[in-house]
């Protein structure tokens, strides 16, 4: 029974049609087991009789579908209750929180009474539940007799089994562990062996190498006559190779190595060293190539690059450049002829190692540009100074030249000498950044001055095509900046080029704010009387600028481009140089272009202005009839026609159409006034000789010709018109049809043409 039930003395009897089965009365006595449980107690899947081995019962079902189960094998409680049998069918039941959730709707004594009246409905429903399955709970107690005796005959075999088998197990270890003593034993022998063939090989080694050279010095083949043993001393490094791999394989701490064997060893190594120095020497003296070419193979063998590379720089070039390399040489004999006893020493010195065969060396960038290097960055101050830039260009450029000779001489890449950290410490030793900021500084000041204070003033060089200064020290700026032989240095490219771009946005920038309050501050004298003094000057600039864009692109084509490094892409360069001078032609040429129109336009206003003097001319001065034009129309085409002579030989025609479109415009409209003035007061004088006043005085015929003052200066205007038009076809080449003011200027005239006989 489960430990929330227990057994009342007076038990119900229910009988079945085979036999009285006696069922005790079953209390409630643990709220945590209700009766729910009898049915739980049958999820058993597989009930078997262990002696036969015969299934008793067998029952599947999910956990939902047990839950199920549970709560319809459970009566329904009362409705007057304070809780439903659902409450203990669900796997969350909990006392605590039974309680807690009836006590609020029922008193503590109600919930008992309640409790315990669903007891007994409980008692009731257990029972009818087992005497319906009452055959399934007699064969499973039948078949359950004796189960345990037949587990009990069961463990002990199982147990005994266990036993053997740790004894087993046991056995094997103890086995194991004396077999892996013995493995290390034969290991610890198998090493040794090893290491004592190791030391007899490297004493056997040891030995012919001694034997060797005692063959050498018994034989009388001293440091003077080595040449013969080249061969031996090749196999003696071969050797001695050996010897140092097998004492690095040796793992044993044995005295004998360091003891015996070491002096030995270094004596021989020290032994071959030297003669393979003097040998070294005696072949670069001797010009000897091929002796020069089996000792450095014999130092590639032993992996010795770096120390006869070392011995080079230290023996032979360190003491030639200690002499040649200093302040004191650079003083009294100049750059130049230092960099020439360099570029001797290796013509002298160095021509064997050139020319050589092997390319595991490189003694020209490791032995000789190292030395020299350090010798001019620590010994030669003096050459990197920048105070006086026009020295230190040239001592930077006389440098990067012997680099190239340098280059060109030891027949080695340019790449090779640039990854080099001595040819980095040279160069950064040169402070191109302050060296360019001197230049900046000069080339900005230079033309800021100019501008400032010599702006107009005309160009007195001769053979130079610009007319003004401004223009001529722009230009000069340009040059400055990209002379190879007085400022330019090929790692400032990007700079000199920002700052040309910087000098023709701040010439365009110049351009642009011009005003005619400064070409009038100017003091400016025209030399020629018919144009203005700001229509001349104005002019001149224009042609200046036009032939200062023409200049400069034929200079970037013929100078910076050429000095461009390769990385730089061409036409990238030439976009941004071309947009540079757009600028400068769309918005600086363009204002001075407007200012000259505008000055153009105004001289011409004050000639054509004298249309007004037509009436004064003809009004009671008994003047014939005009016949011609008036002389201010010649004065004012011949103006607009002289800007083409050498003063303006750029100027565009278009340039000439605007003028004459906005001069004719004015012409019109003095035109205009002037015979709207004349009709009105030939309108009043016909009404006052209707009124027969003044009749006298305000007779307007002329006795010689019989037309009037008015008729007079209707035609006169009429010949300056049409007189202006045919100037401007003959003498400008623009047909008069094309200007628009210039149609409506000839139709108001029009009607005077038939005033002529």
């Amino acid at each position: 029974m489960s430990s929330g039930l227990s057994s009342h003395h007076s038990s119900p009897h229910f009988r079945t049609k085979h036999s009285l089965l006696v069922i005790p009365t079953l209390t409630l006595t643990d709220p945590s087991s209700p009766v729910r449980y009898v049915g739980q107690s049958m999820k058993q899947t597989n009930i078997v009789n262990m002696s036969t081995g015969v299934k008793v019962n067998e029952v599947k079902a999910s956990g939902q579908e047990w839950d199920q189960l549970s709560s319809d094998v459970l009566p329904e409680a009362n409705k007057s209750y304070s809780f439903s049998r659902q409450d203990f069918a669900s796997d969350l039941f909990s006392i605590d929180s039974f309680l807690k959730t009836n006590r609020s709707k029922v008193s503590l004594e109600q919930l008992k009474d309640d409790l315990s009246s669903y007891l007994k409905v409980l008692k009731t429903s257990m029972v009818e539940l087992i005497n319906e399955d009452y055959n399934d709970f007699v064969n499973l107690s039948t078949n359950l007799m004796g189960f345990d005796k037949a587990i009990n005959n069961l463990s002990q075999p199982l147990i005994q089994l266990r036993d053997q088998s740790f004894t087993i197990e046991h056995q094997f270890n103890e086995r194991i562990k004396q077999l892996e003593n013995q493995m290390k034993r034969l290991e610890s022998i198998r090493r040794n062996k090893s290491e004592l063939n190791k030391l007899i090989s490297i004493m056997d080694g040891i030995e012919r190498a001694e034997q060797w050279f005692d063959g050498f010095r018994n034989s009388g083949n001293s440091c003077d006559n080595h040449s013969n043993s080249l061969s031996s001393i090749e196999k003696i490094v071969l050797i001695i190779i050996k010897i140092e791999i097998q004492l690095k394989s040796i793992e044993l701490d044995i005295p004998l190595v360091n003891q015996q064997l070491m002096p030995r060893i270094e004596s021989i190594s020290s032994d071959l060293k030297q003669r393979l120095e003097f040998g070294f020497f005696a072949a670069i003296t001797d010009n000897d190539s091929q002796e020069l070419n089996s000792i450095l193979r014999i130092y590639a063998l032993n992996g010795k690059q770096t120390e006869i590379e070392n011995m080079f720089r230290r023996k032979l070039v360190k003491p030639y450049m200690d002499e040649v390399i200093c302040e004191a040489f650079l003083q009294r004999y100049g750059i130049n002829q230092l960099f020439d006893e360099i570029l001797e020493f290796i013509d002298l010195k160095c021509g064997l190692i050139v020319n050589m065969n092997e390319t595991n060396y490189s003694f020209m960038i490791h032995s000789v540009w190292s030395e020299i290097s350090n010798c001019l960055v620590v010994r030669t101050p003096s050459l990197f100074s920048v105070g006086n830039p026009d020295v230190f260009h040239s001592q930077y450029c006389l440098t990067i030249e012997f680099i190239d000779n340098f280059v060109a001489k030891s027949h080695i890449k340019r790449s090779q000498l640039e990854d080099n950290n001595g040819y980095k410490e040279l160069m950064n030793k040169f402070n191109v950044e302050v060296y360019l900021h001197i230049r900046f500084q000069q080339i900005a000041t230079k033309f800021e001055a100019t501008l400032e204070e010599h702006a107009f003033e005309m160009n007195r060089t001769p053979n130079h095509g610009f007319r003004y200064i401004v223009t001529q020290t722009l230009y000069d700026c340009l040059t400055m900046c990209w002379s190879k032989q007085t400022v330019y240095i090929g790692v400032l490219f990007a700079s000199f080029w920002k700052i040309t771009v910087q000098l023709l946005s701040r010439y365009s920038f110049w351009l642009q704010n011009l005003n005619e309050s400064d070409i009038k501050t100017t003091g400016f004298e025209a030399p020629n009387s018919r144009l203005s003094n700001a229509t001349h000057l104005l002019g001149t600039l224009i042609n200046d600028c036009k032939y200062f864009v023409n200049e400069s692109k034929q200079f970037f084509t013929t100078n910076i481009i050429d000095l461009k490094p390769i990385q730089v892409n061409s036409d990238e360069l030439r976009q941004s140089f071309d947009e540079s001078i757009q600028s400068l032609e769309s918005k600086g040429l363009l204002n001075i272009v407007s200012l000259m129109e505008s000055c153009l336009v105004k001289q011409c206003d004050l000639i054509l202005r004298q249309v007004n003097d037509v009436p004064r001319l003809y009004r009671k001065t008994n003047k014939e009839v005009p016949t011609k034009a008036s002389n201010y129309i010649n004065h004012c085409i011949d103006l607009l026609a002289s800007i083409t002579s050498s003063e303006t030989q750029l100027w565009n025609s278009e340039w000439t159409r605007h003028v004459l479109n906005e001069i004719t415009s004015h012409f019109k409209q003095f035109t205009s006034e002037v015979l709207t003035s004349v009709q009105k007061i030939e309108d009043s004088l016909k009404r006052l000789k209707k009124a027969k006043i003044g009749i006298q005085n305000n007779q307007s015929k002329n006795n010689l010709n019989n037309m009037s003052d008015d008729d007079k200066i209707r035609l006169q205007i009429y010949y300056d018109v049409q007189e202006f038009g045919k100037q401007i076809e003959e003498k400008l080449k623009i047909e008069s049809k094309t200007i628009g003011s210039f149609i409506e200027l000839s139709e108001m005239t029009n009607a005077s043409k038939n005033l002529i006989n």
